[in-house]
């Protein structure tokens, strides 16, 4: 959603038009509340829109527009959060979990910035800086000129976010590959207006985009990623399976750290016992967050009408799952009273216990 809403609003950021850039602001708007790492984007639409002379002197008048359409956009995210009752939530995400987020599971640095989306968005924002200086010395039309420098800047703050998230993960590659590509297009067009320099942009473009495009695809056509994704299904199947087994209308506390207990509750029709899902809230971030997150747990579990299903998946670091739950010595000890393992199961990596009140 971060790469689709930022590449439209790079798309009407530009021209006197105002309903163009309150769109572009709404757009922005609506990115930065579903996720903040789209902000650096709405900041680079305000920098435009104040500082980037377009060939005409409204330069309020769009300010204006683009401030408006924002609002606007933050306006129908808060409203959607006031209708389904999502505010008080949406706030401890934005809060206690992003604290604890961006400081586990940080892959090394170098692992990240030789990710080919980034190295395709920080090349294209490179080539976009240099084909609007070389535009420029040719007096070329100041509306070029600012659209080839946002196109570089939102690609390359694209893959800074990318880097700062730290995690690794394909989906959060979309926005660094989605605007790299859309950088390069705008700087080979506006190279199409030299020729000497065509073919050659052209065909580098083409083999970088080839290689990574092709790089991807060959590793998921390999053996490897389809057994992978095979024992993953697998997995989620077999702690489905578990899950009907239980009496109808049980209600399961998920203790997780990714989506697979909550991919298996959604196939058996399971509604989680309270608002967590992921264990590590109950480990990492702020002193008033776990406690939060603690009694929330122990109160669906004290109730002894829950069912607990607990994964071991080896992140964000092996002592996961199984082991962790020690240190949270309150719910140990309701399972150990209380409770019953009434399956378990393990697919490679990937192990589940399913605790059932005794």
């Amino acid at each position: 959603m971060i790469a689709t809403c930022a590449a439209a609003a790079l798309a009407l950021a530009h021209g006197a038009q105002g309903w163009r850039w309150a769109m572009a602001g709404a757009l922005s708007g609506l990115a930065v509340g579903v996720k903040p790492t789209a902000a650096p984007f709405a900041l680079i639409l305000i920098a435009a829109a104040i500082w980037i002379d377009l060939g005409e002197a409204r330069k309020f008048t769009r300010t204006l527009w683009l401030t408006l359409g924002g609002a606007a956009g933050g306006a129908i995210w808060l409203g959607y959060l006031l209708i389904t009752g999502s505010l008080a939530a949406w706030w401890s995400i934005m809060s206690d979990y992003n604290a604890a987020y961006m400081t586990i599971a940080r892959q090394p640095l170098l692992s990240l910035v030789a990710e080919p989306s980034v190295i395709i968005a920080l090349a294209a924002a490179a080539l976009c800086c240099w084909v609007a200086w070389v535009r420029a010395r040719a007096s070329a039309p100041r509306a070029e000129i600012a659209l080839l420098l946002m196109a570089g800047a939102f690609a390359a703050c694209a893959a800074l976010t990318y880097v700062l998230q730290g995690k690794g993960w394909t989906y959060q590659t979309a926005p660094a590959g989605i605007l790299g590509i859309i950088a390069f297009g705008a700087a080979i067009v506006a190279l199409g207006r030299l020729t000497r320099m065509r073919l050659l942009v052209l065909g580098v473009a083409g083999a970088v985009l080839g290689a990574m495009t092709l790089g991807g695809l060959r590793f998921q056509l390999s053996d490897a990623y389809a057994a992978h994704q095979h024992q993953r299904l697998a997995f989620v199947a077999d702690m489905a399976a578990a899950l009907e087994t239980l009496p109808p209308a049980m209600k399961v506390q998920p203790l997780d750290t990714t989506d697979g207990a909550l991919h298996a509750m959604l196939e058996a029709k399971r509604a989680g016992a309270s608002p967590v899902i992921y264990d590590f809230w109950l480990f990492t971030g702020t002193d008033a967050g776990r406690a939060k997150s603690r009694a929330a747990v122990l109160k669906a579990v004290e109730k002894a009408d829950a069912a607990v299903l607990m994964t071991d998946l080896g992140w964000p670091e092996m002592t996961s799952g199984f082991a962790r739950i020690r240190e949270f010595k309150e719910l140990q000890a309701i399972l150990d009273r209380h409770y019953t393992l009434v399956s378990e199961g393990r697919r490679g990596r990937y192990g589940y216990r399913l605790f059932a009140p005794s």
